[in-house]
C-alpha cells in the first residue's frame, strides 16, 4: 500500500524569514492603490497592496511598474489568492498600512493565482482604529497610517447637496480647496478629529453623500496621515484611504446601533 500523501502546510506571514519565499501563502487582497512620486511629475512607481492571511495577519506588498503588466488584470480587492515566489524585505519606515516587521515585493518568479473563496476562511477586512492621541503621538512623522471610526458632526466642501452650516474650512497649502471635503468626526471617546478628504476619496464621499436619501451618521476612514495645520492636529486622506458608512460593514453597524 502506498504511503499517505503529506500535504504541505501553507506558510503565513509570521513565518517569513530570509529575503525570498518559495512557499505558498493563501491571502486575501484587502485593497490596492497606485504609488506615485509627487516630486517627479506624479510618475507611477507601482502598486501597493494590503494583504491578510489565514491568521488575520496583514502585510504591505508592492508591485513595481516593471512587473505590473503581469498582475494588473488580476488585482481584485476582496479576492483570495495563492501567493508564491516573492521577495521579503523590511517594512517601510514611512506611510505604513500594516504593523508587520516585513514587507513583500513581487518579482519575475512570483505567482498570484485566484482561488475559490469557499475553500478558505480569511478575514475580508482588518482595521487599525485608534483614538486622537495615537495620531497626536505621530503627527508630522509620516510613519503609520491609522484608521478612525466615529460620528459625522461637520461636513463641508464644494458640490455637496447638504452640509452643516459653518465657516469655510481652514485652507490648506496648495490651493486645493475645490478638491477636498472637510469633516469633523466625533470619535468613540468623545474627542473630535478634523479630517481632510482629497481627490478620489473626496469624490467618493461626495457621490455617496449626495446619492443617499438618508444621510449617513457613522463613518470609518482608513489609513489617514496625521499632520499639523494651523497649530492643530488634522488627519488627511491618502491614496490608500477607504471609507465605510452606517451599514457598510459590521464595525459601522455596531456603532450606529449604540
Amino acid at each position: 500500500m502506498a504511503p499517505p500523501t503529506t500535504l504541505a502546510v501553507p506558510t503565513t506571514f509570521d513565518d517569513l524569514e530570509g529575503d525570498f519565499c518559495n512557499k505558498e501563502v493563501f491571502v486575501r487582497l484587502i485593497r490596492c492603490w497606485e504609488a506615485r512620486n509627487f516630486k517627479k511629475a506624479n510618475i507611477l512607481m507601482g502598486v501597493e497592496l494590503l494583504l491578510i492571511d489565514s491568521k488575520s495577519t496583514t502585510i504591505q506588498g508592492f508591485i513595481s511598474t516593471h512587473f505590473l503588466p503581469r498582475f494588473k488584470e488580476d488585482l481584485k480587492p476582496n479576492t483570495i489568492y495563492k501567493l508564491n515566489g516573492f521577495s521579503i524585505r523590511l517594512s517601510k519606515s514611512v506611510y505604513r498600512v500594516s504593523p508587520h516587521k516585513h514587507g513583500i515585493s513581487f518579482n519575475n518568479k512570483t505567482t498570484f493565482t485566484p482561488v475559490h473563496e469557499v475553500d478558505y476562511q480569511i478575514d475580508s477586512q482588518h482595521f487599525r482604529i485608534r483614538d486622537l492621541q495615537a495620531f497626536t503621538d505621530i503627527v508630522d512623522k509620516h510613519t503609520d497610517l491609522l484608521d478612525i471610526i466615529g460620528f459625522l458632526r461637520v461636513i463641508n466642501g464644494d458640490n455637496l447637496d447638504t452640509q452643516t452650516p459653518m465657516a469655510t474650512a481652514p485652507a490648506p497649502a496648495g490651493e486645493r480647496s475645490k478638491d477636498m471635503v472637510f469633516l469633523h468626526v466625533q470619535l468613540e471617546d468623545g474627542e473630535t478629529a478634523r479630517v481632510y478628504l482629497w481627490d478620489k476619496i473626496a469624490a467618493v464621499f461626495r457621490s455617496r453623500w449626495n446619492d443617499s436619501k438618508t444621510k449617513p451618521s457613522v463613518i470609518l476612514l482608513t489609513t489617514l496621515n496625521s499632520k499639523t495645520l494651523g497649530g492643530v492636529v488634522t488627519l488627511s486622506s491618502t491614496a490608500s484611504t477607504r471609507l465605510f458608512f452606517d451599514s457598510d460593514i459590521i464595525d459601522t453597524e455596531k456603532l450606529l446601533s449604540r
